[in-house]
């Protein structure tokens, strides 16, 4: 047991830190070994924290597919994929099943739809999108001529 509180939250920031370090490398090291074919990262324990990494090594790899289905990204992480779809222009396949995105996540989906021209292929699968996030993509789809 940890004798004094304090340490509670030093241990704490001392496995957050592992867990950045640990997906960080992971994902420069799938992305690297893929050179520009798929990349799978299911059950990673990816978190928000990891994506800026990610979406740098995969435009700097050139890779088409990535499976991210069974991570930790949560609304904040669905933004931050959503941001980088906005200007990916190498993926053609993105699998984000099971990730709890929420409503926010997908309309923040739904908005970088309306101009990513790339992807051909999008699970979006038991997300919790919600009404609000269903109804946003389904519009942004409307304009999409490539998915």
């Amino acid at each position: 047991a940890l004798s004094n509180p304090n340490d509670k939250a030093l241990v704490t920031s001392l496995e957050d830190k592992m867990i950045e370090a640990y997906g960080t490398a992971l994902v420069e090291v799938k992305c690297k070994a893929a050179g520009g074919e798929a990349v799978d990262l299911q059950y990673k324990m990816l978190r928000p924290m990891h994506v800026g990494a990610l979406f740098a090594a995969v435009e700097r790899y050139q890779i088409t597919k990535l499976d991210l289905q069974r991570n930790q990204l949560g609304a904040a992480g669905g933004a931050l994929v959503a941001a980088a779809l906005k200007t990916n222009t190498t993926l053609t396949s993105l699998d984000l099943r099971l990730n709890n995105l929420g409503p926010v996540a997908g309309m923040a989906l739904a908005e970088a739809l309306k101009g990513n021209t790339t992807l051909t292929s999008l699970d979006l699968g038991w997300n919790n999108l919600g009404p609000a996030g269903g109804m946003a993509l389904a519009e942004a789809l409307k304009g999409n001529t490539t998915l």
